[in-house]
């Protein structure tokens, strides 16, 4: 049913005598005003209650700098199961579809999925926070290289802006840094790190033409030879070298 429909049901259960364009009885001495504003208070009480439960609530798209934020906002950590074991980079590396050392250009925006209402009537939804990164080198996979690309991690500033909400060991990326990222395709063909925790390895270098004498990268270049397989599903990100 849609809201229209129901608030036309809501008010057509109101007694007409509440509403004086519904009856032909005429009041005086300010009689007929009050009963005239109860009438508009009740279909207005009953449009606000629509509103609130009945009609879906918009998603939306915000630009942050959640990393700056991650310090001043309360950061609620969820916790989570997982199949591997997230504390190991070879499983970690066997897990993911790709691994690949990148410098995060910037935070782009924080999307939200499952919008809804809670029971109290206020508006929540999962964050996800959208970055453009720049793949300097492919350690497993074939995304493309030397070119702004989207990758989306699950989590980030709540719907309100009044907090943070990141799986338990996670953190967010800070712009101009270079990391060793696990990511996976999701089915749409996006780019994620998989909502996992250590999936992104910074490395103490300020430039690209450092990162073959890296210390971070020469270990984890020799950790992705050596990932330990995981069965699973795959999908192909649309960032593929190979992809169009």
């Amino acid at each position: 049913m849609k809201g229209s429909e129901m608030l036309l049901d809501v008010i057509g259960e109101i007694d007409g005598s509440f509403i004086p364009e519904l009856s032909p009885k005429k009041y005086k001495n300010g009689v007929g005003t009050a009963i005239k504003l109860s009438g508009i208070a009740a279909v207005c009480a009953a449009a606000a209650f629509i509103g609130m439960f009945i009609i879906p609530p918009k998603g939306k798209n915000v630009r942050y700098d959640s990393f700056a934020l991650s310090r001043e906002l309360p950061v609620n950590y969820g916790e989570a199961c997982f199949v591997i074991n997230v504390n190991e980079p070879r499983e970690q590396a066997g897990w993911s579809d790709y691994v690949f050392a990148a410098r995060v250009d910037e935070e782009l925006r924080t999307e939200y999925e499952n919008v809804r209402r809670n029971e109290k009537g206020v508006v929540i939804g999962s964050p996800y926070t959208y970055y453009s990164v720049t793949v300097i080198d492919n350690l497993k996979g074939e995304l493309k290289k030397n070119e702004p690309i989207e990758l989306c991690k699950k989590g980030g500033v709540s719907y309100d802006g009044k907090s943070i909400s990141l799986i338990e060991g996670d953190s967010f990326l800070e712009a101009g840094k270079y990391y060793i990222i696990f990511a996976s395709a999701e089915k749409d063909g996006r780019l994620g790190q998989g909502g996992m925790p250590n999936t992104a390895v910074e490395l103490d270098i300020s430039d690209a033409d450092e990162l073959e004498s890296c210390d971070k990268y020469i270990e984890y270049k020799s950790i992705v030879q050596n990932e330990i397989p995981y069965d699973r599903e795959r999908f192909h990100s649309v960032y593929e070298e190979s992809v169009s």
